[in-house]
């Protein structure tokens, strides 16, 4: 399997695990009570996720290139991951 291909079967492999675990815990944080709840929710979530950053990614490149896009991109989700880890280790803090 060629370099490149084998990296983006990494990424697709571990963006579904980690959208499994998270889906995962949202269902057995709510109940049973509230499970129809979460699975709205999480799908209206994902879906508008999936169509802003398809729209993004879209404006940049046009603007740019698809390399600015990505790269982008790529700062975007890190900067959220960690304003996301830092406010989740305040909360543990407590």
């Amino acid at each position: 399997m060629e370099t490149g291909l084998k990296d983006r079967v990494a990424v697709v492999a571990a963006s579904s695990q980690g959208l499994g675990q998270a889906a995962a815990q949202a269902f057995a944080a709510a109940g049973e009570s509230a499970r129809s709840s979460v699975s709205i929710v999480w799908n209206l979530s994902f879906d508008a996720g999936t169509g802003l950053g398809a729209f993004a990614t879209g404006a940049i490149a046009t603007a740019t290139s698809y390399s600015v896009a990505f790269a982008v991109l790529a700062a975007a989700a890190a900067v959220v991951g960690g304003c996301w880890g830092l406010w989740r280790m305040s909360q543990l803090r407590l």
